[in-house]
């Protein structure tokens, strides 16, 4: 099977189902005192064994699955989120039609003390554990194997550093799987005596706390693409509305010069996000990674303390989108087209988290920056907590 009929098949299958089960629950066929919340992402990931389909989504109706592609070295590193280890696997997935649900696995890590920053992590889950760091949570079968993960948190820890995996729902088919092996896998985990590829919030704090894993768990994603975070991020507003005190925003407004145009041939500005404030003026925000592969933000001493490449270009990203709207032809072009008004905006970074942000460290580097604000991801999904829970 090529990846192409992979994600179309699958495509097919679930917005099928989700649209049945939205039908059912718009009728009230569905007896549940809890509110079902629908993915509206579809991450496909190539590795090189094995197609994997993951759901990623809070939203209270179905509409559609927004499908997005990603490339992984193995499917190992997808899930253990660091690296390729194979060895010594709490778990060995092998086979066909393997379901595996309402699990946590963990190693080496203080499960009390992660709560705060991973609140997903205090479910009531069924609880494999092992004290120490070493070795991988899965492991993957070379030969045919299908399998679904569902309703499962994987806690991953490598030194002083942790990650967690919330998993709604992820199906994993090696690639010599055919179309007929992958739509018996599908009608297996149908089959169950239950609903399936939704969370069933009971409270709005759980709302919450299934939104900020599911974003913890993109951007806590290898290699992961910013405009995938900024998806979610998109069709999740309350992340950001919350944590900022805004009304709404603006995602990706494309805005062209009208004056003073940049020498080097850009024809307009694309900043991510335009956050309205409560005076109905405007904030600016950009989004970049997690930057998983930087144990810093920053480099260099404290005298010369300056940001990572990444970093820096995003800060300089946000100078230059300030600098369009000093001219008036192009504020007066922002507000016919969006309605979009500027005056003294927040220029903020969404970039880095916790383990490679430094406060101090960040402080020094940006005294060159000094009308920015650089937030980290888990800071981000703090202070959205701090008005859900």
């Amino acid at each position: 099977m090529k990846f192409n009929q992979f994600i179309e098949e699958t495509c097919k299958w679930w917005d099928e189902y989700f649209h049945m089960l939205q039908r059912h629950e718009d009728v009230g066929d569905i007896e549940t005192s809890a509110k079902l919340l629908y993915p509206s992402i579809a991450l496909f990931t190539q590795t090189q064994t094995h197609f994997i389909c993951e759901f990623f989504g809070a939203q209270e109706r179905y509409y559609s699955l927004k499908e997005k592609r990603h490339k992984e070295s193995s499917t190992e590193r997808y899930f253990n989120q660091f690296d390729e280890n194979r060895e010594e696997p709490l778990f060995v997935i092998e086979g066909e039609g393997v379901i595996i649900s309402d699990i946590k696995i963990a190693k080496g890590s203080n499960l009390e003390a992660l709560k705060t920053r991973f609140p997903s992590t205090s479910s009531n889950n069924a609880l494999v554990f092992r004290n120490s760091e070493s070795g991988s949570l899965v492991l993957f079968g070379s030969d045919k194997s299908l399998s679904t993960i569902t309703r499962c948190i994987f806690i991953n820890k490598k030194e002083n550093i942790t990650r967690c995996k919330n998993i709604l729902m992820s199906h994993i088919v090696s690639k010599n799987a055919t179309k007929k092996d992958l739509l018996k896998l599908y009608r297996q985990v149908k089959g169950q005596n239950r609903i399936v590829g939704v969370y069933e919030a009971k409270q709005k704090s759980h709302k919450a706390i299934h939104n900020i894993g599911q974003l913890q768990g993109m951007y806590l994603l290898p290699s992961l693409r910013e405009t995938t975070i900024g998806e979610f991020i998109r069709q999740h507003p309350d992340i950001i509305n919350n944590a900022f005190d805004s009304d709404s925003f603006v995602y990706e407004p494309y805005l062209e010069w009208k004056e003073n145009s940049p020498t080097d041939g850009e024809s307009a500005i694309n900043p991510d996000i335009m956050l309205k404030r409560k005076d109905g003026k405007y904030d600016i925000l950009d989004l970049k990674t997690a930057l998983l592969n930087r144990a810093s933000l920053t480099k260099g001493g404290n005298r010369r303390r300056r940001f990572v490449d990444a970093a820096y270009e995003g800060a300089a990203q946000l100078a230059n989108y300030k600098e369009y709207f000093d001219h008036p032809k192009n504020a007066d072009h922002a507000k016919e087209k969006y309605g979009i008004e500027v005056d003294n905006p927040r220029l903020i970074l969404i970039v880095g988290n916790y383990d490679n942000t430094d406060v101090e460290e960040v402080r020094q580097a940006a005294r060159s920056h000094k009308d920015i604000e650089f937030i980290d991801y888990d800071t981000l999904c703090q202070l959205y907590l701090e008005q859900n829970l």
